[in-house]
């Protein structure tokens, strides 16, 4: 029986390779896993960090949040929430191997990595802010320990020794942060990869 013409025509390479590669699904559902963890992460962030004050006064801590950094711990949070927006498109449309979506992913890159380094200056510039806030908490936990008798547990520390404990803290989970972002945007900057990429719809 003959072949219709469309049978017998062999599919292109990028065809083939489009088919056989297997990327693009794990690299979609890594992330659209990302992309919802991170949307319900800042999401909870904005509203802990309005509602903090509130919310240890309700279990009786005397904590206070300074102002600049509540504004700010806002403002990241719902800039982060626009950033895993793009991120959730480029996922899904990267498991359809549309050509749109690594391009949405490479601008989740940009977008995530300025925020990391933005958020690290900031960070340094707001460091008084942040001993304050990190002594109260402190102070609270001393007071605590005192009432239950728990002498042990008191810790004395400097402002200093605050200051360095936050900047620390705040490297390592920026260092987290920029992970995947670097390597999402190493990934989709591969000349074989962008290559395949082309021969999408």
């Amino acid at each position: 029986m003959d072949e219709s013409p469309e049978q017998a025509v062999p599919p292109t390479f990028g065809e083939v390779e489009a088919e056989e590669t297997k990327w693009p699904k794990v690299i979609g559902i890594i992330s659209l896993i990302y992309a919802l963890g991170g949307l319900l992460c800042q999401g909870g962030v904005a509203v802990s960090t309005a509602l903090g004050d509130a919310i240890a006064r309700f279990f009786g801590a005397d904590i206070t949040t300074p102002v600049v950094l509540k504004a700010i711990g806002i403002m990241v949070a719902l800039t982060t929430f626009a950033a895993g927006v793009v991120m959730l498109a480029g996922a899904i449309k990267l498991l359809r191997r549309r050509r749109s979506g690594p391009s949405l992913l490479r601008k989740w890159v940009v977008m995530r990595i300025a925020l990391v380094l933005i958020g690290v200056v900031v960070m340094v510039l707001t460091g008084p802010a942040q001993t304050q806030m990190q002594r109260s908490m402190l102070d609270f936990q001393n007071d605590l320990a005192r009432e239950r008798g728990q002498m042990d547990r008191i810790q004395e520390r400097t402002d200093d020794e605050l200051w360095h404990t936050a900047m620390l803290q705040g490297g390592i989970f920026a260092g987290i942060f920029a992970i995947y972002p670097v390597f999402l945007g190493f990934w989709l900057s591969r000349k074989k990869i962008t290559a395949e990429v082309e021969q999408w719809g």
